[in-house]
């Protein structure tokens, strides 16, 4: 008891800031560390020192850098997705509530015929899924080498992405109308046969959509394989160079395997597509029809809920969409991770493999050999006829193939500009000329007042900025959490968010909008803002996490904690600067997205006088009769915002894309 008394006193007596070592001599406190026991560690106090001890990723705290991501997403995204699969089971009503009915709504959903068809409309819309993204591919490896000014053709096939699916939809209701460009052209060449009902006609109507998409997302894939394609390391080119082999071989055996995470990755993107981007394209060029033969699932949904106002059924039909593409993606998983067999090359093993396939199997192998053996001897006659021939450092041959797909991209956007400002007249007598003989600025102002444009683009200018503002701040201080944590509480996240990217906008936003009309917040466009920033987080959070974590130097976060930089000062003085591309690529996608939105618009703004630029414009083609050019100014009106902000945009769009996007 006393040798304890003693060790307290002796403990005392020592100043907290020296150490005693001899009978005057001290030393100072930092040198207090080295002198103590191995058995129990010093745990310094200062930031500096917590930096020193664990290392920067091991710091705690920061949980309120992912709060507002992970809250956002909650509130507006999941809970009213379990709130709509809740009113499944019941015959809820808008103010009245309803009662609990069990199976009774799934029971009257799958009695009923229109939606086994509308069922069918969606597994046709997902047949284009591999379309559209093998010609994306076909068109990237084209450019990827021996074309000159390829990155002038990328950034001119990006000119797509600024039309929304809404506006996309606009300016194909006027080349593919009867009396449009399409049929028009056709007849001024003599072939009456092009001549259809491409939006009336059951049978041509919903490959005439996917061309629509096809068209619309494709420049986008492009830019996103090219990026992918450029991050191959090239010393992988250079010896396949050396050993001789040709562009065949290296597409086989070094780009194909290079990006075939990105070909799954956009295959994924483009099932989504189909729960999501057809909606829009749908409502404006057909709305459904005829006889529900271009209608999709989710069109259908918002059909049951809006215009038979049977809610029940649509949250019913929403949890079978919900799982429906919850059933997609899960296989899509599955197929990433299979690992196809190959057989040996040796002759004899070879052979010996191929006899223990079935009879079909063995078919298609020799029909394989036969037509590698056919290609080698075609290759080795032409590469002879053309030995002669000065080699180019560019192919003429895809640069023609350029040209073309160049002009499929610009000649509907002239044709959109022509038809505005042409008069009638000169309409009537050359309805397919892209160079109107007479202007006149008649219809534009025909459109601006009939959908009260103005008061329309400073609503989308409004809800953009917030949107923008939301998503860009709320992504990157998630990334920069998901930054310093990782293992499974980064992968957590990852699935957290990819969940709700994969998640069908119409599931979630018809259960939102009644609990925003219950809280007085319906009709209101600063919740508009918020919603669509919020709805951009997902993806915001992976392509900002995707972009930190390809090469950010940590050590630059461990020398400023050592320095004794809070989590606020690393954020915005390191890690915001190092990560403007990736800023910028986010930001200008977000007000693309706000600018051209239409789902969350039609759903959440029911007044006019509100209604945001792209909701505006659209509503002209349901009013009776609309003059074709009418529509077609709307569209060009719509439209030049958003081809200002991409001129202006599209290099940072670009940079940004090439190092995050096309990098996943």
């Amino acid at each position: 008891m006393i040798g304890r008394t003693d060790a307290r006193q002796e403990r005392a007596r020592l100043a907290p800031g020296s150490a005693e070592v001899g009978e005057n001599e001290v030393i100072p406190q930092n040198a207090r560390a080295d002198s103590q026991p191995s058995g129990r560690a010093w745990r310094p106090r200062r930031a500096r020192d917590r930096g020193q001890r664990g290392g920067v990723l091991r710091l705690r705290g920061d949980g309120w850098f992912v709060l507002p991501a992970v809250g956002g997403i909650v509130a507006l995204l999941a809970y009213p997705t379990f709130l709509g699969l809740y009113r499944g089971f019941t015959d809820w009503q808008p103010g009245i509530g309803g009662r609990f009915v069990g199976l009774e709504n799934f029971a009257s959903l799958f009695s009923d015929p229109v939606f086994w068809q509308v069922l069918r409309n969606s597994v046709f819309y997902l047949v284009g899924v591999p379309i559209q993204v093998f010609v994306p591919l076909m068109i990237a490896l084209m450019l990827y080498e021996r074309v000159p000014k390829a990155t002038w053709f990328r950034t001119v096939y990006l000119f797509p992405l600024v039309f929304s699916p809404a506006i996309l939809g606009l300016l194909f209701q006027s080349i593919l109308n009867p009396d449009g460009m399409l049929n028009r052209f056709a007849s001024s060449l003599n072939l009456g046969f092009l001549s259809q009902s491409w939006l009336d006609d059951p049978g041509l109507v919903k490959p005439t959509i996917l061309g629509v998409a096809l068209w619309g997302g494709l420049g986008i894939n492009v830019l996103i394989f090219h990026a992918a394609l450029s991050s191959i390391p090239t010393e992988l080119f250079e010896a396949a160079e050396i050993d001789g082999a040709s562009w065949w071989v290296k597409l086989r055996h070094i780009m194909i395997p290079g990006i075939l995470p990105v070909v799954l990755g956009l295959t994924f993107m483009g099932i989504v597509d189909v729960f999501v981007r057809y909606f829009a394209l749908i409502n404006v060029l057909t709305k459904g029809g005829p006889n529900n033969a271009s209608a999709s699932t989710e069109y259908d949904l918002w059909s049951r809920a809006f215009e038979v106002f049977h809610y029940g059924a649509a949250s019913a039909e929403a949890g079978v969409l919900l799982l429906l593409v919850a059933t997609l993606v899960l296989v899509m998983t599955g197929l990433r991770r299979l690992r196809l067999h190959r057989i040996d090359r040796r002759p004899e093993h070879r052979a010996a493999a191929i006899k223990r396939e079935p009879a079909a199997v063995r078919r298609l192998l020799r029909f394989v050999v036969v037509a590698r053996t056919v290609r080698r001897n075609v290759a080795g006659v032409i590469s002879r006829a053309t030995a002669w021939v000065p080699r180019l450092s560019w192919s003429p041959v895809r640069l023609v193939i350029a040209l073309l797909i160049l002009a499929v991209f610009v000649l509907p956007m002239v044709y959109l500009v022509s038809t505005s400002v042409k008069t009638k007249a000169d309409f009537d007598a050359h309805p397919a000329s892209l160079v109107p003989s007479s202007f006149t600025l008649e219809f534009v102002r025909e459109a601006w007042q009939r959908a009260n444009l103005g008061q329309a683009m400073l609503t989308s200018l409004v809800t953009a900025a917030i949107a923008v503002t939301l998503s860009v701040l709320f992504s990157m201080m998630a990334a920069f959490w998901m930054l310093r944590h990782p293992g499974r509480s980064r992968a957590a996240m990852f699935s957290f968010v990819g969940i709700f990217y994969f998640l069908p906008g119409v599931v979630w936003v018809i259960p939102l909008n009644s609990v925003l009309v219950q809280l007085g917040l319906g009709n209101n466009i600063v919740v508009l803002g918020v919603v669509q920033g919020v709805v951009q987080v997902p993806f915001g959070v992976a392509l900002m996490s995707s972009f930190l974590l390809r090469g950010f130097p940590m050590e630059i976060l461990e020398s400023a904690s050592l320095d004794g930089a809070n989590l606020l000062q690393q954020f915005f003085r390191l890690v915001v600067p190092l990560a403007k591309p990736g800023i910028a690529a986010l930001a200008s996608l977000a007000v693309t997205f706000s600018w051209g939105d239409f789902l969350l618009s039609l759903v959440l703004i029911q007044d006019p006088a509100k209604f945001p630029a792209t909701l505006a414009v659209t509503q002209l083609v349901g009013r009776s009769s609309p003059a074709l050019q009418v529509t077609a100014a709307a569209g060009l009106i719509s439209f030049i915002p958003l081809l200002l902000f991409f001129a202006l945009a599209q290099r940072a769009m670009v940079r940004g894309i090439n190092s995050g996007v096309g990098r996943v």
